[in-house]
């Protein structure tokens, strides 16, 4: 009856001591996340804590929901991950957890991704305008007016002062008048939702010379 004590403390120490190993293989929390933005496409960043890991999720919590789900893989050493808009729900929290054959670490903090309803359209326009448009005085926005209130000749991004929703399209023309010698109309149709206030259609690029491709978005 001894013995048989011993044998079963000696195993219930071995089975602690198996357990405490294998927990101490759970991958260490990632930290730090943070995000930012681009008028359609949202970056996360992180802090890699473990160099166990196989990999991480991503996971969300949409508004309302009670429950985190699994958003994407993200390969192990990784600490970015970017989405397009159109793989976006609207405004939802997002954290991260390392994960191995072991089990999954505690969760990073959690960051919530505010989006919006409307942004303000800004357009690009270089100097030696293909169309005409550095010596227009007007814009027009389906059919709304608005006077040019900066120099086009210098080229560069401008806010058209027009207000545009998401899901959208939309008839954007350089003219003389209000609304009189409009040169030809250019479409967009906008995204779903933003997630910066300020809209960069990317699409008003009027050039005779390249390079003179504006970067993607505005911040």
């Amino acid at each position: 009856m001894k013995n048989l004590v011993i044998l079963v403390t000696i195993f219930l120490a071995l089975a602690t001591m198996a357990s405490c190993k294998k927990k101490k293989n759970i991958p260490d929390a990632p930290e730090g996340l943070n995000f930012s933005t681009t008028s359609n496409s949202l970056t996360l960043t992180w802090i890699d804590n473990s160099d166990n890991e196989l990999g991480f999720y991503i996971q969300e919590l949409n508004n309302g929901a009670s429950e985190w789900k699994i958003k994407t893989y993200v390969a192990a050493n990784e600490t970015k991950f970017t989405y397009s808009i159109y793989m976006l729900d609207p405004s939802t929290s997002y954290r991260i957890v390392a994960w191995n054959d072991d089990g999954e670490s505690e969760a990073s903090n959690a960051v919530y991704v505010p989006t919006y309803s409307s942004a303000m359209a800004y357009i690009f326009v270089c100097p030696s305008s293909a169309s005409g448009a550095c010596g227009q005085n007007y814009l027009v926005l389906d059919g709304n007016c608005r006077q040019v209130t900066a120099d086009y000749n210098n080229g560069g991004w401008y806010n058209t002062g027009f207000e545009v929703v998401g899901n959208n399209s939309y008839a954007l023309q350089f003219c003389q008048g209000c609304v009189s010698n409009c040169g030809q109309a250019a479409s967009f149709t906008t995204p779903p939702f933003f997630l910066k206030g300020k809209f960069n259609t990317g699409i008003y690029n009027y050039c005779n010379n390249d390079p003179c491709t504006p970067s993607a978005f505005i911040e």
